[in-house]
């Protein structure tokens, strides 16, 4: 196929452009290149030779030119991320919906799209069901609207009625807590690259509360690899037709304080530190108060059994992957 990457710099973005390339598709990458990462991104890109086009999903003119080219679009394109950046900038996920419904609005029949949603829709799943794991049809649960940490939520949770109802046929993906080498880089936003940049930087690693909220960590090239059957899935829908998929590894479920005291151990055992750093709960509050007690594990059966979807690396040898990527890129080491 020739599929469209909006977003096709970002981190997710370009790990599956290059899969995509090598299970032979014709890949075109689109991204604004508004920050570092993407700029990285780019050029990791544009050195096997996949097409990056600098622009803007809202502009419609474009827009029309890259679909009338590509019958595939994988729209993985998000105005900012991490949770402390959305806080600070609610409005733009008002433009992120913007977006998506611009390019819901001129997506045909013959079209095929990938929407990357995220686990986030869930909200407070975990309080109000329990921790048992999250399934794609459970009812989605957040605080007063007057709490901005959940606009990312529902701008998600809009956008993928949005994709659901255009006339193409469509899967959303939700990405439970994706990471891997190259995560965040060079700017560390999440929570696996600020753990990382402060151990091989000597830091406190510092944990938002307890450190008790759970979650569950997908490698990038597992999920890649459930993005591509995915959208090779939707393909084969009738026209219009469409599903929700979770994608994440329930083998990964820890605490963020498990999470920290994993770093800290990898970083000594495998010789990349001779100290392990300390670790601070109640070390790091968000710019708004908000609850950050939810876990977040998925119910992965769907993609199983549709797609023979089977994570296979494990949090140990991801995070190794992480650290030796950062210490190889650090001009300090």
């Amino acid at each position: 196929m020739r599929i469209l990457i909006t977003g096709g710099a970002g981190f997710v973005g370009r790990h599956l452009a290059l899969l995509l390339r090598d299970q032979g598709h014709q890949v075109t990458a689109l991204d604004t290149l508004g920050d570092p990462n993407a700029v990285f991104g780019c050029h990791e890109l544009t050195r096997w030779e996949i097409p990056v086009v600098k622009g803007d999903v809202g502009d419609q003119v474009l827009m029309r030119h890259l679909l009338n080219e590509h019958e595939a679009v994988a729209h993985l394109a998000a105005p900012t991320v991490g949770v402390e950046q959305m806080l600070r900038t609610p409005g733009t996920q008002v433009a992120a919906l913007q977006e998506a419904a611009t390019l819901a609005g001129l997506l045909t029949a013959d079209h095929t799209v990938l929407y990357a949603s995220t686990s986030d829709v869930y909200g407070l799943h975990s309080q109000h069901y329990g921790n048992r794991p999250m399934a794609e049809d459970d009812l989605t649960v957040y605080e007063s609207p007057s709490v901005s940490r959940w606009n990312y939520s529902r701008a998600k949770s809009l956008a993928e009625n949005l994709f659901a109802c255009c006339p193409a046929r469509t899967v959303c993906v939700r990405i439970f807590n994706a990471y891997g080498p190259g995560f965040d880089h060079p700017q560390p936003r999440r929570v696996i690259p600020r753990f990382t940049a402060a151990v091989l930087a000597g830091l406190p690693l510092r944990v938002s509360g307890d450190g008790s909220q759970h979650r569950a960590f997908c490698h990038i090239d597992d999920l890649v690899v459930g993005m591509a059957c995915s959208l090779d899935s939707a393909g084969k829908f009738t026209q219009g037709g469409n599903l929700a998929m979770n994608l994440g590894n329930p083998d990964t479920y820890v605490s963020i304080r498990e999470l920290a005291d994993l770093i800290a151990e990898l970083a000594v055992t495998e010789g990349f530190v001779d100290k392990a750093p300390e670790i601070l709960t109640e070390g790091y509050a968000y710019s708004e108060h908000f609850d950050d007690t939810w876990n977040r594990c998925p119910d992965i059966g769907r993609a199983r059994t549709m797609l023979g979807f089977e994570p296979t690396v494990g949090l140990r040898e991801g995070l190794l992957d992480v650290l030796t990527f950062h210490a190889d890129r650090d001009p300090s080491r």
